[in-house]
């Protein structure tokens, strides 16, 4: 006898042994389908938590059943918490439901959704020191998840945006400081206003970028090129500003004396604000104000764009009503609506207010991006002057986990879940 009959149950009834038999060929050809196929050959695995529910790595689906959840894709999240939020750091909020105080509609596609409570999220950090991370939980008010956190010597509770990778039990340490922690921190002999944005500790390891200061004046043509005392090393606009290529001074010293030479360069100039040139992971080169702080780290919750909702309840539960186009309409209803047929009749697409769509003016956003992403291709705005490169130093506070702490750099290796 075989192998393969030693494995299927002995039974003296012929009719359970075929049946046996052919339930073993069919979990055979299953595995072998499966083995060719290209979930695969990508490493993804599929695992079967129920006879209608199917969970692929990082998403789950459900077997259709009925019509709502046959398109229904819902990313896994094993680490929220189950329970409510923190009532003492929540308020109410009132829907209007896109009317005004006369119950007439006002903005077009937006309804009531479903009752919730806004969460009251920490963007100051005021508090200093390092903050436990107690649970991550669900907010409706955001796509990212939010962060409970307390603090370990004053047991002050709050909210903060949860980076990604971020779990229960983890570290996050806010380095706002006073007046005093930053005179010890940068010494007796260098003035506030010389500092500029370098406020951070220098233990904290490297964490400065090297990025572009761009000065935002009236007059181009008054504007000339400076280098910065660095030298080539630090004068090269070509650098990258990304997570892991960066650069630091010797000492926090010499950073703070740079600072001061440039600080007076600029008033000797006329500058009227600084901004620096970042650039982002997409490849995007945006200005940001050079005194502005940061969190390390990325916001959670990174597969919410590979959602789906599968129905048209789950877009009211948001408070999203339906959008009608502009040609299915009446013609008193809109500029695009009447006639024959779908046509438009030619005209320049309008807004139900009858603006135009075509020549909308450049946001204050889209004046600060200097280089704009476009499929791996960096197109750079006109009419932009490129000033001296400098270091930037995060002021105020900079977040980020204990254990994400190297001797002389950071690195987030431990959170690469």
């Amino acid at each position: 006898m075989n192998e393969k009959a030693d494995k299927l149950p002995q039974s003296p009834f012929r009719r359970e042994r075929r049946k046996a038999e052919k339930e073993a060929r069919k979990l055979a050809e299953k595995k072998k389908k499966f083995k060719e196929s290209i979930f695969a050959q990508a490493g993804i695995e599929e695992k079967k938590t129920s006879p209608f529910v199917r969970n692929e790595q990082q998403f789950k689906t459900f077997k259709p059943i009925t019509h709502s959840l046959r398109w229904v894709r819902t990313s896994i999240q094993p680490h929220l918490y189950k329970g409510r939020p923190l009532r003492a750091l929540t308020m109410t909020k009132r829907s209007t439901g896109g009317r005004n105080h006369h119950g007439h509609v006002t903005v077009r596609g937006r309804g009531g959704g479903h009752r919730k409570r806004i969460r009251v999220v920490d963007f100051h950090r005021w508090e200093s020191g390092p903050q436990k991370i107690v649970r991550i939980e669900y907010d409706p008010g955001r796509s990212a998840h939010i962060a409970l956190i307390e603090h370990t010597e004053t047991k002050i509770k709050s909210y903060i945006l949860a980076t990604d990778g971020l779990r229960e039990g983890d570290t996050v340490q806010s380095y706002r400081l006073d007046e005093e922690g930053i005179k010890q921190a940068t010494g007796a002999g260098v003035s506030l206003e010389a500092r500029g944005s370098a406020k951070l500790i220098r233990s904290a390891g490297a964490y400065g970028q090297l990025v572009a200061f761009v000065h935002k004046r009236s007059d181009a043509t008054k504007v000339t090129a400076k280098t910065s005392t660095r030298g080539e090393a630090a004068s090269s606009p070509s650098q990258s500003a990304l997570p892991g290529s960066f650069e630091t001074f010797d000492n926090f010293e010499e950073s703070a004396r740079v600072a001061e030479s440039e600080n007076a360069n600029d008033k000797e100039g006329g500058a009227t604000s600084v901004y620096a040139q970042v650039r982002l992971q997409s490849g995007e080169v945006r200005l940001l104000k050079s005194d502005c702080c940061a969190t390390i780290g990325r916001v959670s919750n990174v597969d919410h764009e590979h959602e789906r909702l599968g129905k048209a309840g789950r877009s009211r539960w948001l408070g999203r009503r339906p959008k009608v186009r502009g040609v299915a309409m009446n013609a008193v209803d809109h500029p695009h609506g009447g006639g024959r047929g779908k046509s438009k009749s030619n005209n320049i697409h309008v807004q139900f207010t009858d603006k135009r769509k075509e020549y909308v003016p450049e946001s204050l956003a889209q004046r600060m991006v200097i280089e704009w992403w476009s499929k791996n291709v960096h197109v750079v705005k006109k009419n932009v002057v490129r000033g001296f490169v400098a270091f930037i130093f995060p002021s105020l506070h900079v977040f980020y986990s204990e254990d994400c702490i190297n001797a002389k750099n950071i690195t987030c290796e431990n959170h690469s879940r």
